[in-house]
């Protein structure tokens, strides 16, 4: 429990101890004068009548009824201040994007498929600089894709050390490739270049921007893999 709500709680319940004490001195003690001896009904009636019109009934029904207010008055200002950080949160933070993909084919005496090199450019488009944790990357055939990424499996490339706010410094991954293009029934294998990079606000707090991209075996040119597993930011 935070500050806030640990002093509402206890003044809550002093508030409730007070409105107890006094609804038990009416019960038990009663008023002091009862009136007249006509009966026991007339007795009771006045009674009620008293401790309804008396001060301290009233006091302490003001004071429940301060507390309910200041209560739900109490919820609003905590949610519009939950609202305020969480807004402040999502935008006042890096947000690093991926910006473009290069895939280039390999300069050889002969033609042979799925002979490309790819690398990536990030660009931190957020209000806030970041440093970088790590970029992995994996390059597998698409009918053996995993539906949850499993970047244990993944391999490393270095990463630069900080990215400042509003994209002033970009970074580019490494060029990769297969050493050994496969085949599959004597056809090319379709590959997805997938992985994730990591990054850190300067309080620490972890965040991640995958991606995964689907190559064309004969051509220098890729495109999205449609899985929100694999491609999302956060």
């Amino acid at each position: 429990m935070i500050e806030p709500d640990r002093k509402l709680a206890w003044s809550g319940l002093f508030v409730l101890i007070v409105i107890a004490i006094e609804l038990a001195l009416f019960l038990i003690v009663g008023p002091a004068n009862h009136g007249s001896d006509s009966g026991t009904d007339q007795k009771a009636n006045y009674w009620v009548w008293e401790w309804l019109t008396s001060a301290a009934f009233w006091t302490a029904a003001f004071t429940g009824a301060l507390t309910v207010s200041t209560y739900f008055l109490w919820r609003a200002t905590r949610r519009a201040a939950e609202i305020a950080g969480r807004a402040l949160t999502e935008h006042e933070r890096p947000w690093i994007f991926r910006d473009l993909v290069t895939v280039r084919w390999r300069q050889r005496p002969s033609f042979r498929a799925n002979d490309w090199e790819i690398s990536l450019k990030w660009k931190n488009v957020g209000r806030a600089p970041a440093t970088l944790v790590d970029f992995v990357f994996k390059i597998q055939d698409v009918d053996t894709l995993p539906a949850i990424p499993d970047y244990s499996v993944c391999d490393h490339l270095p990463v630069i050390d900080a990215m400042p706010a509003k994209d002033t410094v970009e970074y580019d991954t490494q060029a990769v490739g297969l050493a050994v293009p496969g085949t599959k029934k004597g056809q090319p294998i379709e590959y997805v270049f997938w992985g994730r990079l990591r990054y850190r606000e300067m309080n620490g707090i972890l965040h991640t921007s995958g991606y995964a991209l689907r190559l064309s075996p004969m051509f220098a040119t890729a495109m999205s893999h449609n899985s929100d597993a694999y491609n999302y930011y956060n």
